[in-house]
């Protein structure tokens, strides 16, 4: 019985709706006005678009954590259960929740019920409680990595003008809450407490700054594992499974919580914490959690690093999948001297550009997943792509293309890089005989 017409425009309009979203207590009348505006950007053939019908589920919490009733103006009582599904139809709605003693905190977009660019005027606090106490396993982990990202981002700012850096307290308790919370899935909490990546951080800044994201990041992973020591070795413990290897969801998610925890744990430079990686590589009946210790490992100055990768290369070298991860979890090693390695394993026995996987796990990794490596400032990383993609074009100009959009974005960084890649890309497109794959990548690039 219902008119879909509205909803049809999902797909006849293009383009990502924007979704604003503005909230007002009245503690005399004891109400909350959840205020929506929509919007699209014009795009070509479509200057003007209409309302898109958009579900927006919400939820409200008191400051314990707890959902409050729904009960919007008008209605004689309040909705069953804790979450609630807002039609925003036209360009503005507003929707007014009654009988509120306190002000709540909004819960929005709950399992991302549309796929809207949200904007709302959360604080950090607000972001924190949300983390700590969303029941709503998609606002829970969206909550914390806003958090991460605003906390991060103001943490570089610091470092690039020499301030001392300082991990807000309530991020670290935050998390530390997620991770113990027996409640929540160790699938969610593992994800919860996993901060955003690197290339991920360096997207929201006009100018990507490779190596202070790098540090800041860092320096945050290090304070979440002091500050949590205790929690993550309990929770290590918690996820070990001493049963038969398993492939079922839980089995999963214990692993992965486990694996992250370690990684947490590592990042504290405990010895005798780092023991557990060496004991779990040792002892692992799995190849997942052989691998996951390996890369903690391998982002060490452990004694046992070099041991470790050794040995996995003896067990492992005649596996081609198995090895593939070999090099691409040294390619990725956030240790200063990883570019050189690189270089070394590039003339590795069992590195061939004739493998496109072996390319991909050792070239593609360090370029396209370790920011920080790649960019280093004297321009190395990008004179090695430079080299293996004149190498690679004539075997497989597909791969060689592919490997090479790790510089078309080189107007986003600083000055020094941007020349650095700019005369690696216009060295390739001058080289005579280069593919169209390729000539397409570096010349575009170069123009745009």
């Amino acid at each position: 019985g219902r008119d879909f017409s509205q909803f049809c425009r999902w797909h006849s309009q293009a383009g990502t709706p924007e979704l604003r979203v503005r909230t007002d207590y009245d503690p005399r009348k004891k109400t909350f006005t959840v205020n929506l505006r929509q919007s699209c950007p014009p795009t070509p053939g479509q200057e003007k678009k209409e309302p898109f019908l958009i579900p927006v589920a919400v939820g409200l919490l008191d400051r314990q954590g707890c959902s409050l009733p729904l009960q919007l103006a008008g209605r004689p009582e309040p909705d069953a259960g804790d979450s609630l599904v807002l039609e925003c139809r036209e360009a503005e709605s507003s929707f007014q929740f009654v009988n509120l003693s306190r002000e709540p905190v909004l819960s929005c977009l709950r399992g991302f019920s549309a796929p809207v660019i949200l904007d709302i005027d959360y604080s950090d606090a607000d972001l924190a409680f949300l983390l700590a106490h969303d029941p709503d396993e998609f606002n829970r982990w969206e909550a914390g990595q806003q958090l991460a990202v605003k906390i991060i981002l103001r943490l570089l700012e610091d470092f690039q003008h020499g301030r001392e850096l300082e991990l807000a307290a309530m991020f670290s308790e935050a998390v530390i809450q997620t991770l113990v919370d027996e409640g929540v899935d160790p699938a969610l909490r593992s994800m919860a407490v996993t901060l955003p990546t690197e290339t991920y951080l360096g997207e929201q800044l006009e100018q990507v700054d490779p190596f202070g994201i790098h540090r800041v990041r860092e320096f945050v992973s290090r304070q979440l594992a002091l500050a949590g020591a205790e929690k993550w070795l309990a929770t290590y413990r918690r996820m070990i499974d001493d049963g038969f290897y398993s492939l079922e969801p839980a089995a999963v998610a214990r692993r992965r919580l486990k694996n992250v925890s370690l990684a947490y744990l590592m990042k504290g430079n405990d010895l005798e914490n780092q023991e557990l990686a060496v004991r779990q590589y040792r002892e692992a009946g799995n190849m997942t959690d052989v691998l996951a210790a390996l890369a903690c490992l391998t982002d060490s100055d452990h004694p046992q690093r070099q041991v470790a990768l050794d040995d996995f290369y003896r067990r492992w070298h005649h596996d081609p999948l198995v090895l593939d991860k070999w090099f691409a979890i040294q390619a990725a090693s956030s240790r200063p001297d990883t570019l050189e390695k690189v270089r070394e394993l590039l003339h590795h026995a069992d590195f061939t550009l004739e493998n496109p996987n072996r390319v991909r796990a050792l070239v593609g990794t360090f370029c396209h997943g370790n920011p920080a490596g790649f960019h280093a400032a004297d321009g190395g990383g990008y004179l090695l792509l430079a080299d293996q993609v004149l190498k690679l074009d004539a075997r497989n100009p597909q791969i060689a293309a592919r490997l090479l959009t790790a510089m078309t974005r080189w107007r986003r960084y600083d000055e020094s890089r941007r020349q650095l890649m700019r005369a690696q890309l216009q060295r390739i497109a001058d080289t005579e005989g280069i593919s169209k794959n390729v000539y397409e990548i570096a010349a575009k690039s170069l123009a745009g």
